[in-house]
């Protein structure tokens, strides 16, 4: 059995299936060993719809809960990287890159 190199995995929070970003399920136990170089930046959605990304909604294929949304990559973030998710609160980046990311905050919070 040929086994296809996966980047980019989501996890279903509601039943955590894990499935590719094409939308195919994977096995759930192999998931994670398959995720490199998670990075987590905090951004409102708004703040992403209101700069004018096209977000696509990512389901689960198991329970089909929505897992978040997914965006194709623009000039507002690096080149390198060419998936990203927001789900919840979080936008959950997966790279190649060994690339570190400074978490922003949303608008109404501040660093303390």
């Amino acid at each position: 059995m040929v086994r296809k190199t996966i980047n980019h995995i989501f996890r279903c929070s509601e039943c955590f299936t894990a499935i590719s970003d094409e939308g195919e399920i994977i096995c759930k136990e192999a998931g994670c060993i398959f995720i490199n170089n998670a990075f987590n930046v905090l951004l409102q959605e708004s703040v992403l719809a209101g700069a004018g990304l096209e977000m696509r909604p990512v389901l689960c294929a198991g329970c089909h809960h929505l897992v978040g949304y997914q965006f194709e990559k623009n000039d507002l973030f690096p080149s390198h990287l060419n998936k990203f998710v927001l789900c919840c609160e979080f936008v959950t980046m997966w790279t190649d890159e060994d690339v570190q990311f400074k978490p922003m905050l949303p608008f109404g919070f501040e660093d303390v």
